[in-house]
């Protein structure tokens, strides 16, 4: 597992993603799939080009694009957002997640306006992210021919593709620290003084009560 720390790996073609890429390619011991985890707002497109449009397209092959939804909380105002949309329009498969926690209505809701976007869609339904890996795993789903007016946009003006974020209304912030936190202030901190326009954090956290590094 390689952790990319540098920010949204889809803003643009990503050296990072590409040398991460290539650290695994040169390992002893070979790979037999690589599996990217991107964030929920994360515009697949730019991932899709570090592949087909880097030396990467000769070294590694494509399989599929999937995107998980959420049947439960499903609502197509979610799908106001330019990453959102493009995660549907630009994926091979959706994962249809929680369906134990969501009606018959609300599975057949998200199922309608999902092939709305996207005809002859590829959707598993799954419980606590549970899928077979065979079904999602060479299964040759991707078809990068189908993009090709994009990919010559993307070519001629890739800054075009570096504000999804701003876009969506989001700005990302990254902080790294020489010297570790104090429990109690950091506590205080997510209690008391944390803005309410944060929508993620996520971390690994040095505390000096504490030799062990913590995953928040």
């Amino acid at each position: 597992m390689i952790e990319l720390g540098n920010g949204c790996i889809c803003c643009t073609i990503n050296d990072g993603l590409v040398n991460a890429v290539y650290r695994v390619l040169e390992r002893e011991e070979k790979v037999d799939y690589l599996v990217i985890e991107t964030t929920g707002l994360a515009d697949p497109f730019p991932i899709i080009m570090t592949f087909v449009g880097t030396e990467l397209k000769v070294l590694t092959r494509l399989d599929a694009i999937i995107t998980v939804v959420d049947a439960a909380a499903f609502d197509a105002k979610h799908f106001d957002s330019d990453a959102a949309l493009r995660q549907i329009r630009y994926g091979d498969m959706v994962i249809l997640n929680k369906i134990d926690l969501a009606t018959k209505d609300k599975i057949n809701e998200s199922k309608v306006f999902i092939e709305k976007i996207k005809s002859e869609f590829r959707i598993l339904e799954s419980e606590y992210g549970q899928v077979p890996l065979p079904l999602i795993l060479d299964v040759g789903l991707n078809q990068t021919d189908n993009y090709k007016a994009e990919i010559r946009e993307f070519r001629r003006n890739k800054s075009a593709f570096n504000n999804h974020l701003e876009t969506d209304g989001f700005n990302f912030v990254s902080f790294q620290s020489d010297r570790p936190f104090e429990i109690k202030k950091f506590e205080h901190f997510l209690s008391q003084q944390l803005p309410s326009n944060i929508f993620r954090a996520k971390g690994i956290l040095w505390f000096q009560e504490s030799p062990s590094r913590h995953i928040f």
